[in-house]
């Protein structure tokens, strides 16, 4: 079983009280996830709930085309990736792989569904913090709608460096320009 101490190193879990805390630590297990590692495909069914820990962050990703793939938004220990923000019984609406290595824990979706049905405020827990992705899509929304590549790779240079927690982010820049829906070079210039 994994300790509280573990747990609460990520934020979202620790903005639960403690008894609703000890409802999920039994069900939660730790995942060393390496850079690339798929959490969920899009279309396929939910099973987990992800919640990276240290430095380790994730990403959403949506398909722009047929060849491309666009970083919807990024979270780290702040949140959570998956069944926190569905049922799990719907197919998964984006991938969300691992953009920064590292642990995460895993919840089993029934874990967190029966801990729902046990306490209200577990299932306020998960309709705030979806309210808050919702939010956090908005936002990448508008930003690449009315902002230049270079205000663009600013935001997603401070946003992540929030999520992981460390001035260093090592990352390539077509990997950047990936995420952001535009060409190496653009990036190269904007750095």
């Amino acid at each position: 079983m994994i300790d509280t101490h573990t747990a609460l190193q990520n934020r979202l879990l620790a903005a639960l009280k403690p008894d609703d805390l000890l409802l999920l630590l039994p069900s939660l297990t730790m995942i060393e996830c390496p850079t690339g590692k798929i959490l969920q495909e899009a279309g396929s069914e939910v099973r987990h709930a992800w919640f990276p820990l240290d430095a380790a962050a994730a990403s959403f990703v949506v398909a722009a085309d047929a060849n491309h793939m666009v970083d919807a938004a990024l979270v780290g220990r702040e949140g959570a990736v998956g069944g926190i923000i569905s049922t799990g019984s719907y197919p998964a609406y984006a991938r969300a792989h691992v953009q920064f290595a590292g642990r995460f824990l895993r919840l089993p979706l029934s874990a967190l569904n029966q801990a729902k049905a046990q306490s209200p405020t577990i299932a306020n827990w998960v309709a705030r913090y979806s309210d808050c992705l919702v939010a956090q899509l908005f936002q990448s929304a508008a930003c690449n709608a009315s902002h230049t590549i270079a205000q663009r790779l600013a935001r997603w240079l401070i946003a992540t460096r929030d999520r992981i927690g460390r001035d260093e982010i090592i990352i390539t820049q077509e990997q950047l320009g990936e995420m952001l829906g535009v060409g190496r070079s653009f990036i190269n210039r904007s750095l």
